[in-house]
């Protein structure tokens, strides 16, 4: 059984601006919104699309280095897909689609 749209359109030729959490950073990321309707309901749903060579000020995402790299998490827990470590380098937490590892 499949998904009937009575319309989906592109709301706007205009694209707006976000912040996403990709490997373990914060990055900029351009968000163009798509409306979908039918009969009984309607949402909005978003496409995100990286900023190439942007990166986000300081004054923006504070502090987001991360120790030790998540090179060296992913070999350690392979199916991790986010991870922050504290400033001052002494707490460490990993994020899989299940667990959360502190």
């Amino acid at each position: 059984m499949g998904n009937s749209y009575e319309e989906i359109s592109n709301s706007s030729n205009e694209f707006d601006w976000g912040i996403s959490r990709q490997n373990s950073r914060w990055v900029p990321v351009i968000a163009k919104q798509w409306n979908y309707s039918n009969a009984s309901t309607g949402w909005t749903d978003y496409n995100l699309k990286d900023i190439p060579g942007f990166t986000l000020p300081k004054s923006v995402t504070t502090y987001d280095e991360l120790i030790p790299n998540f090179e060296n998490i992913k070999k350690a827990i392979s199916n991790g897909i986010d991870a922050v470590s504290s400033p001052t380098k002494d707490i460490l937490a990993v994020m899989t689609t299940d667990k959360f590892f502190v």
